[in-house]
């Protein structure tokens, strides 16, 4: 019965690698083809501007544009860095997983780099190729540093820290969300060390404050608040935005007249029709014209409100941001067809396919047709391998389910609540590229049992 297991677990194996192995195949002609024609976004502009200045909002990391001017905006050569990164990253994240053999670990880091979404963003002019690299490389990290193996603790530690610091200073959001790993990291050495080493437990909080404030006050040293006249951040604007901004004008006749006063009808009909223009039109209009406190509260008081009214439709477009951030491939597919509601999705895919459409549509179309093959393949493999080793699966890999499992849940939880109407594939790359990890390390496992 084992050898069975075994050798359909093997057949299962060499299914995946061989539809993986043409992702790789694909993603190599559309990135050569690609090359003499960077993706480019209205970001990217926004980027190179603020390289020339460098001067950055509350909402724009400071190392980006560094790297540009830095490089002498040579993106070129910004994008051959973002796939040598990319590459580092995917070999030391399957190492940590367990796949020992260098020969699979490129493989597999370039099955990781051919993932059509991440790929698009390590040949754009964007952070998100960066930051999403140093993600991978802090879980990365964290994952080798639980095994017992004799490497530096502190070397290890620190890394961790400094990539932490690295993926702040890109996408701002990271100082939340690298943070994540992090503290997962300390719980580890909570609930191992505590009594054999308090000593290492206190150094480890200590770096974590450290570095906490280290990125809060580079942060606050290079951002000017309202450098380029978009609204404060604040917890009661991302609210708003995410419950009220799809119910505008059902509900408009319920803002306080005062709040009405603030803008013009030109002014409301735009920040309607681009969730953005909220952030760079209307609530900047608001906060000066009212103050911040006071348009705080009538964020607050206005999300209740048409939460209570009209919480069918906010929970139906939270289903579907959160299907996007879950499974980006398969949201795609179904918003492509025409399916869905408002998103970057469409943008990114003309963008993707400008200069080689026929190659691209045949990327994606077997994507989004091998994709699911391959999830279900990988779950069958997945319970084959209960089969007599409950204990191993169940014990000895639950750490490592869980440091990967729970940065991708506030992930998606992250980008669900504060990206209303502009699901964009772009931003939680790590949550998507999780299940084509998945399916590499199953097929990996499977084909080296049988050998």
């Amino acid at each position: 019965m084992q050898k069975a297991v075994i050798h359909i677990r093997a057949v299962i194996g060499r299914i995946i690698f061989i539809g993986l192995s043409i992702q790789v195949v694909f993603g190599i002609l559309w990135m050569c083809c690609s090359f003499t024609h960077l993706q480019w976004f209205s970001e990217s502009s926004f980027y190179v501007r603020v390289s020339e200045s460098m001067v950055c909002d509350e909402y724009t990391g400071i190392l980006y544009p560094f790297l540009l001017m830095l490089t002498g905006q040579n993106t070129t050569l910004l994008c051959l860095l973002q796939i040598a990164l990319a590459l580092a990253a995917g070999f030391c994240f399957l190492g940590a997983l367990g796949v020992k053999r260098t020969c699979w670990r490129v493989w597999g880091s370039l099955v990781l780099l051919t993932y059509p979404f991440a790929l698009q963003c390590h040949m754009a002019v964007l952070p998100n190729s960066f930051a999403f690299s140093c993600f991978l490389l802090q879980v990365a990290l964290v994952l080798m540093a639980t095994k017992k193996q004799k490497r530096s603790w502190m070397v290890e530690l620190f890394g961790v820290h400094v990539l932490w610091l690295g993926a702040s200073l890109l996408q701002t959001e990271y100082f939340y969300l690298g943070a994540v790993p992090v503290i997962l990291f300390w719980l580890y050495d909570v609930v191992k060390y505590c009594k054999k080493a308090g000593w290492r437990v206190c150094c480890h909080l200590l770096l974590v404050a450290a570095f906490a404030g280290l990125i809060l006050s580079i942060n606050g040293l290079t951002q000017t608040k309202g450098a380029y006249e978009r609204s404060t951040p604040s917890a009661e604007a991302a609210i708003f935005k995410r419950i009220v901004w799809s119910s505008m004008e059902k509900y408009y006749f319920d803002w306080p007249e005062d709040i009405q006063d603030t803008f013009t009808t030109e002014e409301f009909q735009r920040s309607e029709e681009y969730v953005e223009n909220m952030d760079r039109i209307l609530l900047p209009r608001i906060e000066s014209e009212v103050g911040l406190e006071r348009a705080k509260d009538f964020y607050w008081d206005m999300s209740i409100h048409v939460l209570k009214n009209n919480y069918y439709q906010i929970f139906y477009e939270m289903g579907w941001d959160a299907l996007g951030n879950l499974f980006p491939v398969i949201a795609t597919d179904k918003i492509l067809e025409g399916n869905g509601y408002r998103s970057y999705c469409v943008r990114n895919y003309e963008t993707l396919r400008q200069d080689c459409p026929a190659l691209t549509s045949c990327y994606i179309n077997y994507e989004i047709w091998w994709f699911p093959i391959g999830m279900v393949l990988a779950a069958v493999q997945l319970l084959l391998g209960f089969l007599g080793r409950k204990k191993v699966w169940l014990g000895k890999r639950l750490w490592r389910y869980l440091l990967c499992a729970l940065p991708a849940a506030v992930m998606t939880a992250w980008y669900t609540i504060t990206c209303v109407g502009s699901w964009d594939y772009k931003n939680g790359l790590f949550v998507g590229i999780l299940w084509i990890v998945w399916m590499t390390v199953t097929a990996v496992k499977g084909v080296e049992e049988e050998l």
